[in-house]
């Protein structure tokens, strides 16, 4: 033991110089902490690379500053499948499913578990008819799809694409629009409480806001007018809840901004005043609440005459940041909107579906440009905090849709033009998990060429001459007899019925002895007989020209004339 002692103290404690090697300080555990940390999170890189015709090529430099920035776009793929531009991304709470609409009225599945690199939907669906959709949105507690279209009625959609139902739609000759039961013009927007899995709301171009129920489809909970500055309709272009859900918002189309408080006092009855409304306009049980008057209301906020796209609350519920077709975002403090906290400019929006969102920790604003004669259609960050542009990404087309997951930390966006339309999926190796991961690493199977055939060709059984056998002779000849035309028959050996032997019933027997049955050949024609029968007639006792017997005895035909001819 004590020689073992020595040796180790004359052993070094450290090879190699202070540069390459450990130092020597580092303890055990130490080194195995520093180990962990340079473990790489997550799946390693894709050996398929992923599509890159959106993404900057970035330098060194900024690659670094991405890093920094915790943005997780250093890859990119495509989910693809449309015909026209995509205007509505959805994600389900999982982030196993993504849900997609465009403007060819298509929704189309995508199942990150079940899908190759080849990024294909696993199911078509066409849940509105002719209509273009407009907005996706999963539940936040469940698997149902809020489908928003062109059309008056919103429909809700299964996990695997069945249709649950579809909302009630109002009457179009109701003047007052609280008092009919569902909308009478196109939908612009949707979404889910985010915390009663039992309610939702839909905004539409009639100027209401509408909450329901999707277990009572037919039947709404209540009604939301917005206040205007002078009589008149004025549309409702986008909607969103507050966090706590218990405030709803607003962009209108005179400009706009407000706010209401549906967990406030609301009205019960529908009655305008004390005058009772027309019969056809009465509804059997008017059981529904309205809410007419904002909580708050930002007059101004956007031109006029250009179309709010998109008005979201900040995560902490402090801000609101609106978003519109005058190519411009403000940001607006929901306690004080009477002037914004930031205005950026230069952001064109081609499409009214230009939507923004939030990072998931609040720090970031995204939004979608649409490309225009100088620039192509982007992504871009700002910084909430600092208000000022962070980065911007190239989108092939035109950006629409945008959706930070927050499970997966991957960015959706929906993008296209006006013959194709694409769904991007920006994620980074290491910061990412799950969701385009688990698909663009999956390689899709190579089918052995032995084994396709085009155009497959069917014979049914013993339909070639190498396979037919010759029946036996017996049925052979049964066969013949059988299809052998049948003789027809001498009508002069026929024999008549009268002259065979009769029963034995009474009747016949007095009829024959009485002289009543008369005997005739039968070899004798019966329509000779009776054409003979009808001269004789003629001659003694005419039936058509009887009352010309005195007066013309001889009968005078007329002749034929060259004209007849």
């Amino acid at each position: 033991m004590e020689a073992m002692r020595r040796l180790r103290a004359q052993l070094p404690m450290a090879f190699g110089d202070e540069r390459g090697e450990e130092k020597k300080g580092s303890t055990g555990v130490q080194r195995k902490k520093e180990e962990k940390e340079n473990i790489r999170v997550g799946p390693p890189r894709p050996t398929v690379g992923p599509s890159t015709e959106g993404v900057e090529e970035e330098s060194p430099e900024s690659s670094q500053d991405t890093k920094q920035l915790g943005l997780p776009i250093s890859s990119e793929t495509s989910l693809v499948g449309h015909r026209k531009i995509v205007s509505a991304v959805a994600v389900d709470r999982a982030g196993a499913r993504v849900a997609t609409g465009g403007r060819d009225c298509q929704v189309l599945l995508y199942d990150f578990g079940g899908m190759n690199n080849n990024m294909t939907p696993f199911r078509h669906l066409q849940p509105c008819g002719a209509h273009p959709v407009r907005f996706l949105e999963y539940e936040p507690h469940g698997d149902t799809l809020l489908v928003i279209s062109g059309a008056p009625t919103a429909a809700l959609l299964a996990r695997d694409g069945t249709e649950l139902g579809q909302t009630a739609r109002g009457d179009m000759y109701v003047r007052d629009l609280k008092n009919t039961r569902g909308h009478i013009m196109a939908l612009t927007e949707g979404h889910w409480h985010p915390s009663d899995k039992n309610t939702f709301v839909t905004s539409s171009e009639d100027g209401t806001l509408r909450l329901w129920d999707p277990e009572l489809l037919q039947k709404q909970k209540m009604v939301i007018k917005p206040t205007l500055v002078r009589p008149g309709r004025v549309g409702a272009s986008t909607c969103c809840f507050h966090p706590n859900g218990r405030l709803v918002a607003a962009g209108l189309t005179d400009g706009s901004i407000q706010v209401w408080d549906v967990g406030a006092k609301t009205g019960q009855s529908a009655a305008v005043g004390l005058v009772a409304p027309p019969k056809e306009q009465m509804v059997s049980k008017q059981d529904w609440k309205y809410v007419l008057q904002p909580k708050r209301v930002v007059r101004g906020a956007h031109q006029e005459r250009e179309t709010i796209s998109c008005v979201r609350i900040t995560p902490d519920g402090n801000q609101i940041v609106s978003r519109c077709t005058d190519q411009t975002l403000k940001v607006w403090d929901i306690r004080n909107p009477g002037k914004p906290l930031a205005d950026f400019s230069g952001l064109p929006a081609t499409y009214e579906q230009t939507e923004l969102c939030f990072s998931p920790d609040g720090q970031y604003i995204l939004t979608c440009t649409s490309a225009d004669e100088s620039s192509a259609g982007s992504l871009v960050f700002f910084n909430r905090q600092t208000m000022q542009l962070v980065k911007t990404l190239r989108m092939p087309g035109h950006a629409v849709r945008v959706q930070w997951h927050p499970q997966l930390n991957q960015i959706f966006v929906g993008c296209g033009s006006k013959d194709e339309g694409s769904t991007q999926i920006l994620y980074d190796n290491n910061l990412s998990v799950r969701g385009a991961l688990l698909a663009v690493n999956r390689k899709a199977r190579k089918v052995a060429d032995a084994y396709v055939e085009e155009r497959p060709v069917i014979y049914t059984p013993h339909a070639l001459p190498l396979f037919r056998e010759e029946p036996p002779l017996k049925r052979r000849k049964d066969k013949e007899s059988v299809s052998m035309p049948q003789q027809p028959t001498d009508t002069s050996t026929v024999k008549d019925p009268r002259s065979m032997p009769q029963g034995k019933l009474l009747t016949q027997y007095l009829l024959k002895q009485r002289g009543m049955v008369k005997q005739t050949d039968p070899s004798e024609d019966p329509r000779n007989v009776l054409l003979a029968r009808q001269e004789e007639i003629d001659r003694s006792e005419p039936t058509y020209t009887k009352a010309y017997s005195k007066t013309q005895p001889n009968p005078v035909f007329a002749g034929s004339s060259d004209e007849d001819d």
